[in-house]
């Protein structure tokens, strides 16, 4: 017991990608679109990762086979630069404070990598997906109990709680829309999500995640009504917002291009879910392997298109 007391800091948290019903289709796997989550199985001990120091923002990603634990590189690394791994508080993830405390608590150090000191020094209150807006010209709200709008010439202001208590009614109004949508009660759910939406933007970041989990859901409830091409719009939205918050080249941004390419293959966009496979494989790989089901149903999702593809045929001599 003392000895795996001990050995808590060096242990890594073995995860893998699980799969979950999320967009009804009629011609995928089990009759579904599936969307995932990372799902935590274990926890491991890996004595060469454990040599890796550890960044907020880092150039490796990990990925686990079995009991096989696999790093790769998520960016171009040069030479002589120090390969660095993300020991779970992600800066896509977490604020800089909830990082701090949770590194102290569980490895004993305070965290100087440049996203913690980038952050520690800012001037912005808020992260992009967690920011207000002003109410007149859409400009990002700035302060600590008062916001006031970072727009010259822009007079609004307002107390951040005021706003807090606003984001917090609307949290609720979109589980209600949620449980609707699980329900199958799919108009009322669009109904709900609209008049969300609505009301999001008049004091949301445009970038704020709130607003990118509506958009997921209206995604959802227009795929299961078979409408792929309004999904296939609002999951585009929803995706600038994935992608303003974790990056271009994040294994979330791959799993929502993942969704994507399902919704354009179930609606016969042939060009546009080629488009979008090829960019999802070209993300997934940074963080997977060929074994990985996600990029297995896309390849597979590739050849059936391809095999539909009219391929031209010349002029006879």
């Amino acid at each position: 017991m003392f000895h795996l007391i001990s050995v808590g800091p060096g242990c890594g948290a073995m995860t893998q990608m699980g799969c979950r019903p999320s967009y009804p289709a009629h011609r995928s796997k089990e009759g579904i679109v599936t969307g995932s989550r990372q799902v935590r199985l274990a926890t491991g001990i890996f004595p060469v990762i454990s040599l890796l120091n550890h960044s907020c923002s880092p150039n490796t990603s990990v990925s686990f086979m079995s009991t096989v634990a696999t790093i790769r590189a998520s960016q171009r690394i040069g030479k002589g630069q120090e390969i660095l791994h993300c020991y779970g508080p992600h800066k896509s993830r977490m604020g800089v404070a909830e990082r701090q405390q949770k590194l102290r608590t569980q490895y004993f150090f305070d965290c100087t990598c440049p996203a913690c000191h980038t952050e520690t020094h800012s001037m912005a209150a808020r992260p992009r997906w967690e920011a207000f807006c002003c109410n007149s010209c859409r400009a990002p709200m700035q302060g600590d109990d008062v916001l006031s709008c970072g727009r010259r010439g822009c007079a609004e202001s307002v107390r951040r709680d005021h706003l807090a208590s606003r984001l917090q009614d609307l949290q609720q109004q979109v589980g209600m829309a949620q449980k609707l949508l699980s329900n199958g009660k799919l108009e009322p759910a669009i109904q709900q999500l609209s008049w969300c939406q609505r009301d999001a933007e008049s004091f949301l970041s445009a970038e704020h995640t709130m607003l990118g989990e509506i958009e997921d859901g209206l995604a959802q409830a227009c795929a299961a009504l078979g409408d792929w091409q309004k999904s296939a719009t609002h999951l585009q939205n929803s995706l600038r917002v994935v992608e303003a918050r974790h990056g271009p080249s994040s294994v979330e941004m791959g799993h929502e291009l993942f969704k994507l390419a399902q919704i354009f293959f179930n609606g016969f966009a042939v060009p546009e879910a080629l488009s979008t496979i090829r960019k999802a494989e070209e993300v997934l790989s940074l963080h997977c392997g060929p074994w990985d089901d996600e990029i297995q149903e896309l390849q597979k999702m590739k050849s059936c298109l391809l095999d539909l593809t009219p391929t031209p045929v010349g002029s006879s001599v």
